[in-house]
């Protein structure tokens, strides 16, 4: 049985699919999609009385592999429209999560001796000098401002890429259908 993408599972919940997970409880309660029911794989069989053969179906786990044996069982005991949509994390969008994207720039920021967004102060002053022209400015005045002012700019580069996408305007769908 083949999968199908985010947009396509979207595309069957907004026709009215039931979206099934079929991780355990505990998975279920620690984290879940919007709208999912839960009935865990090892259960399934036993429960199928309690979905509507004619609805159709998209299913997720935590990696793919139960999806897909929840998928082929269902299709096996007679409901049509079956849909796997594989891992938990492909309906989620790829978005910002705290200070996990800020922290590779910066440790690099602080490994270059800066305090994170702000620039030392004679690195101001070599961009200063570079916008004035760069009159006299050397190879280790060039190497210095590239690796004070590269944390920097990388810093806030992914600020704004992270504050995009927690405000929703970085062109991610939301993460379940509304």
């Amino acid at each position: 049985m083949s999968r199908i993408d985010a947009q396509q599972a979207r595309t069957h919940l907004d026709g009215g699919a039931l979206l099934l997970d079929v991780r355990t409880r505990g998975e279920f309660s620690s984290s879940h999609l919007e709208r999912a029911v839960n009935i865990p794989v090892q259960e399934l069989a036993g429960r199928l009385n309690e979905l509507d053969r004619k609805r159709a179906v998209v299913v997720y786990c935590r990696s793919g592999a139960r999806s897909g044996t929840a998928a082929a069982l269902l299709k096996s005991k007679g409901f049509e429209k079956v849909y796997d949509v594989g891992p938990m994390h492909a309906m989620q969008p790829a978005r910002a999560s705290g200070w996990g994207d800020l922290t590779v720039p910066l440790l690099a920021s602080l490994t270059l001796g800066l305090a994170p967004f702000v620039p030392e102060p004679h690195l101001i002053g070599k961009i200063r000098w570079v916008a004035g022209g760069a009159v006299g400015m050397g190879p280790m005045d060039w190497f210095d401002l590239v690796m004070h002012g590269a944390p920097v700019v990388w810093l806030a580069y992914t600020a704004v890429r992270i504050a995009l996408a927690k405000g929703g305007t970085s062109g991610n769908k939301s993460a379940a259908p509304a």
